[in-house]
């Protein structure tokens, strides 16, 4: 199982480390797999598109346009350390904010590094769900930047607005342990 310096205990990195799972294991759901009836496979296109155009506009909205009402935000990141390997990694912060407003104030306080040094080097979207995975560009002052990696999960309801976003810490060694049987035959 998944298991990283912060312990994440979440539904959404579940939710995204399922979705990981499932294109390397060779189960996403196709057009042509016959246990998906039309309408559903309808359904997954349509949820598909309303993220991808949200996605697509994103710096034209306010956060009201974004984030439902009743959005979740979590948040699994902290500061800047070294993982048992030596590597750098991410400890310590581990919180959630439920609503709007409380979802607002804290993602304004931390947007605008995110947006400024977040590489996004992956995404993943399956119908209302999408997940971006990249690196996040750690300044110190004593070292060269760092990258760390993070991933970003994302859940839309009907009306195209985020009800649950979390920003976590991922551990890719365990990641790509979790990967490896799923590719082998």
């Amino acid at each position: 199982m998944y298991r990283s310096i912060v312990e994440l205990k979440s539904r959404s990195v579940a939710s995204a480390l399922a979705i990981c799972c499932a294109i390397a294991g060779g189960s996403v759901a196709r057009a042509a797999d016959p246990a998906k009836t039309d309408a559903e496979v309808e359904q997954l296109a349509q949820a598909r598109q309303m993220v991808r155009g949200v996605l697509n506009h994103w710096d034209f909205k306010t956060w009201n346009q974004l984030l439902a009402d009743d959005v979740v935000f979590n948040v699994r990141l902290g500061t800047a350390t070294k993982d048992s390997a030596g590597d750098p990694a991410l400890v310590g912060m581990n919180a959630e904010y439920q609503g709007r407003e409380a979802a607002k104030k804290a993602l304004r306080d931390i947007y605008g590094d995110l947006h400024k040094d977040f590489r996004i080097t992956t995404e993943i979207t399956r119908g209302s769900e999408v997940v971006l995975m990249g690196e996040l560009v750690v300044e110190s002052k004593a070292k060269d930047p760092a990258t760390l990696p993070i991933a970003v999960y994302m859940a839309f309801n009907p009306a195209g607005k985020i009800k649950l976003i979390g920003i976590f810490s991922v551990d890719v060694r365990a990641l790509v342990a979790a990967l490896q049987p799923a590719t082998s035959g």
